[in-house]
């Protein structure tokens, strides 16, 4: 990188996103082929929540250098914020096309098809990322509320209880476990992790 892009790079990192992306906008004068640097004033338009703007740069990213995976998968999650569900899928399927081993890229095509109400579909892309990484809580909580959308609930406490297995401080799944367990009317084990839902935050009122 170039002290410039250094400089640009280092205030994205503090936070001083205007600042980073005048330094990128400097770049990109000097050079209009920069794909980094376009991807990063896209990722900088993410953060100032102005989701076209970064829609159009990682777009141009994507033009100059087609087959980076995190260019798709940010380009993706854009297109997820915005509503555009569709778009989003097929733009994460490409990226698992260019990296099938990536987690990421499954585990955002879940979301998508999640939010479109494509829940069988969606447990198949949230188990695709498991199996490439079995201690995923993240991917765990998702099946686990996916299950839940679908109304089994029994896979949904299961899915919950295995992520709680990774990491006994997730407040979210001790809810859910709570929750299915009232369905079981085991009122012992809900009260065993609604209690620990509140110790791990005293103010959680869904606990």
């Amino acid at each position: 990188m170039t002290e410039t892009q250094d400089r640009a790079y280092g205030l994205y990192l503090n936070g001083s996103f205007r600042e980073s992306d005048k330094l990128y906008c400097e770049i990109l004068d000097k050079n209009p082929k920069d794909s980094r640097a376009w991807h990063m004033r896209g990722y900088i338009a993410v953060q100032l929540k102005e989701l076209e703007r970064a829609v159009e740069y990682i777009s141009r990213a994507i033009e100059l250098k087609p087959n980076v995976y995190s260019m798709h998968i940010n380009l993706g999650s854009t297109l997820a914020l915005l509503g555009h569900f569709d778009q989003a899928e097929a733009v994460q399927k490409k990226a698992i096309e260019i990296n099938p081993r990536g987690t990421e890229a499954y585990f955002a095509l879940g979301n998508c098809l999640r939010a479109k109400g494509q829940y069988y579909e969606a447990e198949a892309a949230y188990l695709e990322a498991l199996q490439i990484k079995p201690d995923s809580v993240e991917s765990l909580e998702m099946l686990a509320r996916n299950a839940e959308d679908m109304r089994d609930h029994d896979k949904a406490l299961d899915y919950a209880l295995r992520a709680i297995e990774q990491n006994s401080d997730h407040k979210d799944c001790h809810t859910m476990a709570g929750n299915n367990y009232i369905r079981r009317r085991d009122y012992d084990l809900a009260l065993t992790h609604y209690s620990a839902a509140l110790k791990i935050d005293p103010k959680d009122a869904t606990a």
